[in-house]
């Protein structure tokens, strides 16, 4: 509620407290929570220990950057970045790791970071610190590992997430081999798949965002980067029909893959031709109705006049207003 603008100072913290089901909880069983009965006996209404924990969860919340906290007057101001961690329901240990990750030795902050940098700081949320490597996994994860592309695979984690029994690997792997629609056979493996994927888009929106508002326009491409693979199940560098959710047979998305045809001739193609272009005649009509679906680009790039090109159309609209400032 602190990051919600909800609470200004630790007197309102208070007051809010008192309307929770952790202050009724409290209330009926106090020993539970490290009071003690001289504690209830000294203070009946609690009040004492009621400031100490909302101060303690104001302390917490500001170490993490999320709101700004003075401790001698009791206002709690909130952050964007506490914004963007109450929107997507960030906790705020995964955003204290976070600053982590993105701080450099000298305690300033990373504003470029690579594909496998990006993955490990994803990998590095709370929210899947329960996912832990289990030694019957470890063959399996390392046969989806070697699955994957190999511009997948040159970008690996590193520091401590590279090491094949931590949590980070793991969530990385799987991550990876969901965005590449690579089959996963163990049980165990599918539901933590499944509960990776659930959660790693808001997280890598939310650290899209926290970018954004640090000004870091390398680390914002790279996390939005991550984020439209993750929801379009395809890679930036995959061929843009791959981003359908049809179930194209193998054979014709490795000839998808390995010619990687542009959009504007298959665009110029008729369905025969798609289908010769695939070896496949019945997937001709299919490839061609998703291809339709892309827009056809009617501007044409001029020749360069000048130090910098400039299109044909920015061109006509500059000499249509120079004309018309002529008559005038």
């Amino acid at each position: 509620m602190c990051i919600r603008d909800s609470i200004g100072s630790v007197q309102e913290g208070l007051k809010w407290l008192e309307f929770t089901y952790l202050w009724r909880r409290i209330r009926v069983n106090p020993l539970a929570y490290g009071l003690k009965i001289t504690d209830v006996r000294q203070d009946p209404t609690l009040q004492a220990a009621r400031y100490n924990i909302i101060s303690d969860a104001a302390k917490s919340l500001a170490e993490a950057g999320m709101i700004r906290y003075n401790p001698a007057t009791g206002s709690i101001d909130t952050s964007d970045i506490g914004r963007i961690a109450s929107h997507y329901y960030i906790e705020h240990i995964s955003i204290i790791g976070f600053n982590d990750l993105l701080r450099r030795q000298d305690g300033s902050w990373t504003d470029a970071i690579d594909l496998g940098g990006a993955f490990a700081v994803i990998a590095s949320a709370n929210e899947f610190s329960q996912l832990r490597a289990r030694m019957d996994e470890l063959d399996d994860l390392q046969k989806i590992h070697a699955s994957l592309p190999r511009l997948v695979q040159k970008a690996r984690v590193v520091g401590d997430a590279s090491d094949e029994t931590s949590i980070q690997w793991k969530v990385t792997t799987l991550l990876k081999a969901y965005i590449s629609r690579i089959q996963v056979e163990a049980h165990s493996l599918v539901s933590d798949t499944n509960y990776i994927v659930q959660n790693a888009g808001r997280i890598a929106r939310s650290l899209f965002e926290i970018e954004v508002q640090r000004s870091h326009p390398h680390s914002c491409s790279t996390f939005l980067m991550i984020c439209k693979c993750i929801e379009r199940q395809a890679w930036d560098f995959s061929h843009p029909l791959g981003q359908f959710e049809y179930d194209f047979p193998d054979a014709v998305r490795l000839q998808l893959e390995t010619k990687k045809p542009k959009l504007s001739l298959m665009q110029e193609m008729t369905a025969q031709e798609l289908g010769g272009l695939v070896h496949n005649q019945r997937m001709g009509g299919v490839i061609a109705g998703l291809v339709s679906n892309f827009p056809l680009s009617l501007i044409h790039i001029s020749e360069p006049t000048r130090l910098l090109s400039i299109s044909y159309a920015v061109f006509c609209l500059k000499k249509k207003k120079k004309i018309k400032l002529t008559l005038i």
